[in-house]
């Protein structure tokens, strides 16, 4: 008896909680009258946008944010501050055929995080950037010079962010999933990682300069970067491939797996290992020092 009134009661809180939740879950469809509304959010530091923002970094007024979407979204729309995070997206509702674009002010923004189908186009260069990260499908964008501060840029999913010019330190690349991350400039640091997973690709055409670099791959995830460094260690596995221009003191590279390495530059002592069926092209390393292990069924050139 006390088993089946367990039951009803389950039941019950199930009946109402449906409802509940999809009222609280909407979809609704833009209307194609665009409005816009100025809304004051006081002072913020970080900015997580979600849904379907796209959200316009630039140099408008502090302490206030801009908001053109659909006239029947408005009312759904969230720009609020907590903790220092200005958080954009559309509360309990989930949108169709719709727009919406935020412009937010530059000052002071330390940390951007893209989440959803979330885009951030940053108009205006940004100083003292601690951290870049896009996740699902989302997108960042900086065509201006960033100023990092130690930063760390992530993805994951099949999120994609690109920055043309840098200045500043760096400590950490990652990419998981099927997303990207693309550097065309050169970036500092005093130990930098990084790393790629999945179906990831990331891409550094500009050169890391640090004191220790590591570098791992994984999965079929793609590397492709250059970097000046005392000690440099690299290691790739899975059936991924990471191809690395360098100029280091010591060099410690080792493959596993499937995966495929290219290195090139100049070092003066360096430690190769090819282990599984994986292959090693060092026809472009030169090394005052050679210390070299290779598996039966793997693969090393010089």
């Amino acid at each position: 008896m006390k088993k089946a009134l367990l039951l009803l009661a389950a039941a019950a809180a199930c009946a109402i909680a449906l409802p509940a939740t999809a009222a609280r879950n909407k979809t609704l469809k833009g209307s194609g009258r665009i409005v816009t509304e100025t809304r004051d959010v006081g002072s913020f530091h970080a900015v997580e946008a979600g849904s379907i923002a796209h959200v316009l970094v630039g140099d408008y007024p502090a302490g206030r944010v801009t908001v053109k979407t659909d006239d029947n979204l408005l009312v759904h729309v969230q720009t609020s501050v907590a903790e220092g995070t200005l958080r954009i997206g559309l509360a309990d509702a989930t949108v169709q055929n719709a727009e919406l674009t935020v412009y937010v002010p530059a000052a002071g923004i330390t940390r951007l995080d893209a989440k959803g189908i979330a885009a951030f186009s940053l108009e205006t260069p940004l100083a003292g950037i601690t951290g870049l990260k896009a996740g699902g499908a989302a997108k960042i964008t900086a065509e201006h010079p960033l100023q990092t501060n130690d930063a760390a840029i992530e993805t994951s999913g099949t999120a994609h962010i690109a920055v043309e010019a840098m200045t500043g330190t760096l400590e950490r690349i990652s990419a998981t999933g099927g997303s990207e991350i693309k550097l065309k400039s050169t970036a500092t640091g005093r130990a930098i990682e990084l790393r790629a997973s999945g179906t990831s690709r990331l891409v550094c055409n500009g050169e890391l300069l640090c004191d220790d670099a590591s570098i791992e791959s994984s999965g079929a995830a793609r590397i492709t970067t250059r970097v000046k460094c005392t000690e440099c260690r690299i290691e790739s596995s899975g059936t991924s491939a990471t191809q690395v221009s360098l100029d280091a003191t010591s060099l410690h590279a080792e493959s596993s797996g499937g995966a495929g390495m290219t290195l090139a530059g100049t070092t003066r002592a360096c430690r190769i290992v090819a282990g599984g069926t994986s292959r090693i092209d060092a026809t472009g390393l030169k090394s005052e020092q050679w210390d070299t292990t290779v598996g039966k069924y793997s693969a090393l050139k010089r």
